[in-house]
């Protein structure tokens, strides 16, 4: 049998006891401090980007939300997560690194094709602020 992740967790109190200090948070701060030329580079999902550049202090973040909003047609999803992050720091939208695909996903036309769909991502990509990182494999 598995054993459940509830049998051998442990609770949010016992968790923030063992672990005060955000562990991320502490690694941008000790880079900044020995290794002050170094680009950390975050790979986030399910809507962080944000949280990583803004609480955690990445210098830039994958933005998983744009591929994965954009293939899905969830337009005015990917509309309100743009709209936030407008309203609460512009700034932000240059720290994200804008993709298509990576080697975890299919290849930049099997999920958007060769037609119009991936003509129109291409252009919001290579426009957006932030990094656009164009990669086909």
């Amino acid at each position: 049998a598995i054993p459940s992740r509830s049998e051998h967790g442990m609770t949010r109190s016992e968790f923030d006891a063992a672990i005060p200090e955000e562990f991320w948070r502490e690694v941008v701060d000790r880079v900044a401090a020995e290794v002050p030329d170094t680009l950390l580079l975050a790979e986030a999902f399910w809507l962080l980007e944000g949280y990583f550049v803004r609480t955690l202090g990445m210098h830039r973040v994958y933005n998983s939300a744009f591929m994965h909003m954009l293939r899905d047609e969830d337009n005015a999803k990917y509309r309100m997560a743009i709209k936030n992050t407008l309203e609460f720091d512009p700034q932000i939208l240059k720290r994200y690194v804008n993709f298509m695909n990576n080697p975890d996903e299919k290849t930049a036309i099997e999920q958007f094709g060769d037609g119009d769909k991936y003509f129109g991502v291409c252009t919001v990509l290579a426009t957006l602020p932030g990094l656009p990182m164009f990669g086909h494999g």
